[in-house]
């Protein structure tokens, strides 16, 4: 009898583990499992999305609504920028073209802009300094000079760009720009421009 029934716990023993493995296994998914579909399908979705992105011709990475969410705090942004109208580059060296610009306004300064058409190799004979005179109100607060080689420049004509900070010590004013080239320590007066000014 002990026999038997030491067979009997024995076999209880051995056999019950496979008999819950096989229980695991016919078991059918639970609804735990389908809770956590979604990932899979959300990925399949993804890579569907970006495999169409890629093959179109207007893909965007980041395509958003409103691009000033993305600015700098308190950083305003800048307008847009008029092109300039065209100008007759044989023969249009160094003379005035172009208007001056206030390119940005600090709380005691402005920095200005003039554009200068220095011409193509075939125009420049020799070695030349242009200078800008910047004047506020009637006052030199600043000058710029650059040196202009002729062995640099090229067959196409080249525009330069005179740029100055000027200090100012009221809220508004005119600041004017007088160029000049020296040749030689001789100083020949080509052409001013002014612009109005507010801070």
């Amino acid at each position: 009898m002990k026999r038997i029934s030491i067979l009997a716990v024995l076999g209880a023993l051995f056999f019950s583990p496979l008999a819950l493995a096989a229980e695991t296994e016919t078991e059918p998914a639970s609804e735990e499992d389908d809770e956590f579909d979604f990932l899979s399908e959300g990925d399949a979705a993804a890579a569907e999305r970006a495999n169409k992105a890629i093959d179109g011709d207007d893909f965007d990475a980041f395509e958003l609504e409103d691009e000033d969410e993305f600015a700098a705090f308190g950083e305003t942004k800048a307008p847009p920028v008029k092109a300039q109208k065209a100008v007759p580059l044989v023969g249009a060296a160094l003379s005035d073209h172009f208007p001056l610009s206030i390119v940005r306004t600090l709380p005691n300064a402005v920095v200005v802009e003039l554009p200068v058409v220095i011409g193509t190799r075939a125009e420049v004979s020799s070695d030349y300094w242009l200078v800008g005179e910047v004047f506020v109100d009637g006052k030199k607060v600043g000058e710029s000079r650059q040196l202009v080689m002729a062995s640099s420049l090229s067959d196409a004509s080249v525009t330069t760009y005179l740029k100055v900070l000027a200090p100012v010590s009221a809220q508004q004013g005119q600041v004017e720009v007088q160029v000049s080239q020296i040749v030689d320590g001789k100083t020949n007066k080509l052409f001013g421009r002014k612009a109005q000014f507010r801070i």
